[in-house]
């Protein structure tokens, strides 16, 4: 037996050639179990050993550095060069002036313009 053939495709008003489109049949099991296309959603940002990764711009939000407990924490995932201007924003605040990371970042800082110095 065959099967029975498909009706035409329909213009744009949902009729062809002057004739009503007849109803769709009823989906088959293997259509109607067929994944539809739609994007997944996003999954939520990855998560650092401190915590989430802070949304741009965070840092210098007072109430999102009011809850770190250190500079460190304050910057969260950024990395490289955003790091390093996020901890050199953060030690200029007077709550992490004395941190440790901060006068390591001092100590660092005054070394290089030493040797920058002496080499001119």
């Amino acid at each position: 037996a065959r099967a029975p053939l498909p009706p035409p495709p329909p213009t744009s008003r949902g009729v062809t050639s002057g004739t009503p489109t007849p109803p769709a049949a009823a989906p088959s099991t293997a259509a109607a179990s067929a994944p539809v296309d739609q994007p997944a959603p996003l999954p939520p940002p990855p998560a650092t050993s401190r915590g989430t990764s802070p949304a741009p711009g965070a840092a210098s939000d007072p109430s999102a550095t009011a809850s770190a407990a250190s500079p460190d924490q304050a910057c969260g995932g950024r990395v490289f060069l955003a790091r390093n201007l996020c901890l050199t924003e953060q030690c200029a605040k007077g709550q992490f002036r004395q941190h440790p990371t901060c006068v390591r970042m001092r100590d660092e800082e005054r070394q290089r313009e030493q040797r920058q110095q002496m080499a001119n």
